[in-house]
């Protein structure tokens, strides 16, 4: 950027194309977003990492517990043991129908916010 607004300066101090010049020798770069708002550094990961344990703080207020009740921390690992396929589709007619009649409502509703 700097050589291209020498370039565009005419590589020399002429009145008219001043600017472009001295744009060209004293250009600094621009500072990331963290610098700007703050003299500490803090990357958008961290950020992202308090957040979720805010929301997991907030969302599991005496901790989070397994399906037995035991509090759950980095070192726990669950393990699912066994997997079963249970079909495909669903199991009665009114179900069927609710599911097709709420699919409908959702299109009509998705109609209404794009025509207004």
């Amino acid at each position: 950027m700097i050589e291209t607004a020498w370039k565009l300066g005419g590589g020399k101090l002429a009145p008219a194309r001043t600017r472009l010049c001295k744009m060209g020798t004293h250009a600094r770069p621009r500072r990331s977003f963290p610098d700007q708002i703050s003299p500490v550094l803090v990357t958008f990961g961290q950020l992202r990492r308090a957040r979720a344990e805010h929301r997991k703080r907030q969302r599991y207020p005496l901790g989070e517990r397994d399906p037995w009740g035991r509090p759950i921390d980095e070192t726990t690992v669950l393990i699912v043991g066994n997997w079963a396929y249970h079909g495909i589709g669903y199991a009665t007619t009114p179900a069927a129908e609710l599911a097709l009649a709420s699919a409908a409502r959702a299109r009509d509703h998705d109609r209404a916010d794009r025509a207004a």
